[in-house]
Parts: structure tokens; C-alpha cells; sequence
């Protein structure tokens, strides 16, 4: 017998069971639609910022999203101020979008940090041996890269300068927006938590 589809199905718990193995594919596979989320947030100046991250790590019972970046970027210092935060994820290919909101910490020099710094590749570590910070001002097109490790991977020795400059991003989703976009009708439901942990599930208007 063939698998049910979960987006076709009336039962909201499958539903976002489903959204949730989408999410952790995506977090374990640059292959996958949702490995790279928008990911917004609020600037100083009360304007929405968003921007394309990698996904790198879902905990579905925490309702964990992760997410690493340098410590000196905007996001961080937005984040700081203001804590939520909002992630879309769109798969072209399932007709899928989810959006995501909850409430984000900044993780540099924690359990966390270091766990999600050790699971870092070479190739992903390169970026945090930037020497300025993201967003400043170049005088010339530039990578922001040292010349040592410009068009290769660098050892993982030469990529511990970084460590200080690497923060992991957690999102604790107390919102997801789940929308089918189908031929014959689309399809959206909402699912809210609570403070206490309790899910509030419910079909809304597309």
C-alpha cells in the first residue's frame, strides 16, 4: 500500500509531524529544500531585516531551530535587543512553505556553542576567520578573508582563531504557519504553544 501523503491528510498532528522530518532533512542535508531558511529579524531603526542562513540543527521535541553566524554580524547585535525572530522555508518542488516564530538566544561561549563549533567542518569554519565584521565597509570588493585560506579549505588547526568569532542562534518556536500550495485548493493550518507547553492546532483561511 502506498504512504499517505501527510500534506493531504485532516489530521493536524500528522501534519506537523511531517513539517518537523522536513525540518530535521533539511538541517542534515545541503540537498534539501529547507536547508537554507530566510531567517528575519528587527534593526535599530524598527525595520525588517532578512536574510538566507543554513540550517544546522532541528530538535523537534524542544522545538529547537539552529542556526550559526559571526558574533560580530547585525543579526546578533538585533537579536540582543530584540529576541524574536522569524525563519520561511519553502520547498518549490513539495509546494511547501512554513513559517516559524519564537523567541531566539545568542550562544558564543557555552556547552552549545562548542558543541555546534566541534560539528563544524573545515569549510564552514573558514568564514569565521574574517577579519572585519560582516556589513563594514570595503573600499574594494573582498571575500573578508585572510590570504592564507583564500580558495581552499583550511586545516582544522588553522580554524581555531575563529572559535571567537562563531555564534550558534536558537530559536524556540512558539508559532508555526504551515501552507500547501495545491492545484485544486490550497491548504493552511496554524499551531501555537503556549507558555506552559500546551499546542493550540487549527485550520485557517489561505
Amino acid at each position: 500500500m502506498p504512504e499517505l501523503d501527510a500534506r493531504l491528510s485532516d489530521d493536524l498532528s500528522e501534519i506537523l509531524g511531517d513539517a518537523w522530518a522536513r525540518l530535521v532533512s533539511g538541517a542534515s542535508s545541503g540537498r534539501q529544500a529547507f536547508h537554507t531558511p530566510v531567517l528575519s529579524t528587527i534593526d535599530g531603526r524598527g525595520e525588517p531585516d532578512a536574510r538566507v542562513v543554513v540550517l544546522r540543527r532541528v530538535v523537534p521535541c524542544e522545538r529547537v531551530l539552529i542556526c550559526h553566524t559571526d558574533a560580530r554580524s547585525p543579526k546578533v547585535r538585533q537579536l540582543a535587543d530584540r529576541s524574536r525572530a522569524a525563519w520561511c522555508f519553502y520547498d518549490a518542488s513539495a509546494k511547501l512553505q512554513l513559517r516559524c516564530w519564537g523567541v531566539t538566544s545568542i550562544h558564543t561561549d557555552d556547552a552549545l556553542a562548542d558543541e555546534r563549533w566541534d560539528a563544524s567542518e573545515p569549510s564552514s569554519r573558514r568564514c569565521y576567520l574574517a577579519p572585519y565584521p560582516p556589513g563594514e565597509t570595503s573600499p574594494t570588493p573582498s571575500p573578508n578573508l585572510p590570504d592564507g585560506v583564500r580558495g581552499r579549505v583550511p586545516a582544522v588547526e588553522e580554524t581555531l582563531p575563529g572559535r571567537a568569532r562563531f555564534a550558534a542562534l536558537r530559536t524556540v518556536v512558539d508559532r508555526l504557519d504551515w501552507l500547501y500550495l495545491a492545484h485544486d485548493g490550497h491548504r493552511r493550518a496554524c499551531f501555537d504553544w503556549t507558555e506552559g507547553g500546551e499546542r493550540i492546532d487549527r485550520w485557517v483561511h489561505v
